[in-house]
């Protein structure tokens, strides 16, 4: 954190403001290039599993802190950066009841977003969404996403 200043999660959950999250209006929205971050409820979540489709993706217990709200917020900061990811918000119901839940989420993740109030962040680059267990701050953020997409470059290479 900066001297006399405070970190981006501070920043960034003192900003009120509409809802910054959009919910699609369609299925096929899930597969185009957004820079805006989405709300995905069980269809949409279903179909996002269904695609192969990039994803930053966060697991929100009924119960969230600000952490969810800090997380979205640091999301529309990102989308622009990074287009050919989706950033999606997934309620811990809709992750919880999806059938195929076990491509998202292991049993320890599950657990915990029952008791938590920190979401589960967690990225898909190929078929496996991977935990992402920093700081949920921009900086940190942007270095996760900017290695996670090199190696996946790299590994197409």
């Amino acid at each position: 954190m900066p001297e006399g200043g405070s970190s981006s999660l501070d920043q960034n959950t003192a900003r009120t403001g509409p809802d910054i999250l959009v919910e699609p209006w369609h299925v096929g929205q899930l597969l185009q290039t957004s820079a805006q971050p989405m709300e995905l409820n069980s269809r949409l979540f279903q179909a996002l599993l269904r695609t192969t489709r990039m994803a930053f993706v966060a697991f929100e217990p009924a119960r969230c802190s600000m952490l969810c709200t800090a997380a979205a917020r640091l999301w529309v900061q990102l989308a622009p950066e990074f287009p050919m990811l989706l950033f999606g918000r997934v309620p811990s119901a809709v992750a919880l009841s999806a059938s195929s839940q076990e491509d998202a989420l292991n049993r320890t993740e599950s657990a915990m977003l029952e008791r938590s109030r920190a979401p589960v962040l967690k990225i898909r680059i190929r078929a496996t969404f991977d935990p992402y267990a920093g700081r949920i701050e921009l900086a940190d953020l942007r270095e996760f996403l900017l290695d996670k997409l090199t190696m996946a470059k790299i590994g197409r290479a």
